[in-house]
């Protein structure tokens, strides 16, 4: 999997991560909703040489997986929602199957009009950072 990029959806139960190598294949993976289990998604994440994580907008303000991958190293892509939704539904995905949703947010990076799309997450500049006590 080294150098693939990992797409995040939000499933009705779970966090569903698609990995999707340098050869194209897909490797999903389902992540409860628990603060370790992003943690231990992530660490393997860095360990299969995964260095693109990409999920939506929305995804980022609910959950904390961007900034476990952030501070790991990984770099995070935002896409906003609005451009996910027509998407899924011009490929013909129903919004139950989250992992082709995943897969579908991992393959964007490599499509360079989408490209243009995504936003860089970076992380917090620690010098920048004003000291509250």
């Amino acid at each position: 999997m080294n150098g693939g990029a990992c797409g995040l959806w939000m499933g009705p139960r779970a966090l569903v991560a698609a990995v999707v190598g340098s050869d194209g294949r897909v490797q999903t993976v389902k992540v409860p909703r628990t603060e370790d289990a992003r943690e231990g998604l992530v660490a393997w994440l860095v360990a299969v040489g995964v260095a693109d994580m990409l999920l939506p907008d929305t995804l980022l303000r609910e959950d904390s997986i961007g900034r476990v991958a952030i501070a790991s190293g990984l770099t995070v892509w935002t896409v906003s929602r609005a451009l996910v939704e027509p998407l899924r539904l011009a490929a013909g995905i129903s919004a139950g199957r989250s992992s082709a949703i995943a897969a579908l947010l991992a393959r964007m990076q490599r499509i360079p009009s989408y490209r243009a799309q995504l936003r860089r997450m970076v992380p917090p500049d620690p010098g920048r950072q004003l000291r509250l006590l």
